[in-house]
Formats: C-alpha cells, sequence, structure tokens
C-alpha cells in the first residue's frame, strides 16, 4: 500500500508545482489469484467459495485491480497537465532531458 501512497504524493507535487513527471512510473503489480490457486491445487474450484475468507479476499483483489486502472488514468491525466521528462537517448545520459508537454 505505501507504494501507492508514495505514487499519489509524487503525483500531487507535480500537479502542485508544475513540475514534468518522470520518465518511469512504477505501478504496484496486481496479484494474480488464479495463478496462486493453480500453483496450489491445480485451480480455481467451486471447492474454494466454500472456504472462509476467499469471498473476501477475492473482493479486495477485485477492488486492488480497479484501483490499479484508476491510477493509470490519473496518472495520464496528470501527464496531460504537467507533461513527462524524457531522455533523448535511453542507452545514454550525456545528452540533454526533455520535457514532453501535451
Amino acid at each position: 500500500m505505501h507504494h501507492i501512497t508514495s505514487l499519489l504524493c509524487l503525483l500531487s507535487a507535480s500537479l502542485a508545482s508544475g513540475n514534468p513527471l518522470p520518465p518511469i512510473l512504477g505501478l504496484p503489480e496486481p496479484f494474480r489469484l488464479v495463478r496462486a490457486l493453480e500453483e496450489r491445487d491445480g485451480g480455481l474450484k467451486l471447492d474454494h467459495l466454500v472456504e472462509p475468507g476467499f469471498m473476501a479476499f477475492a473482493v479486495v483483489q477485485v477492488a486492488i485491480g480497479v484501483m490499479r486502472d484508476d491510477l493509470v488514468r490519473v496518472i495520464g491525466m496528470v501527464e496531460e497537465l504537467v507533461g513527462r521528462v524524457e531522455f533523448r537517448d535511453e542507452r545514454s545520459f550525456s545528452g540533454d532531458l526533455k520535457v514532453k508537454m501535451p
């Protein structure tokens, strides 16, 4: 959760100061519930629905996925307002930085 909070603080500071966003913004990786169940016991089965806590866990995972999608949209909107720093040549940092403005 601290990753999301840090990202929101960075977006807020960029909006407040008018400075462009950094070239790379990391988003938290979603937890792959089905993959975890496949590794554990062969995949998603109806038996999982009766396990205590499964439904709560599934709801939290869906909510995190929706929140991640919203973060992608918010980052896009902030980038439209303040721009994003880009390197001219990503293999070499000797060149000047340029700001991609909307």
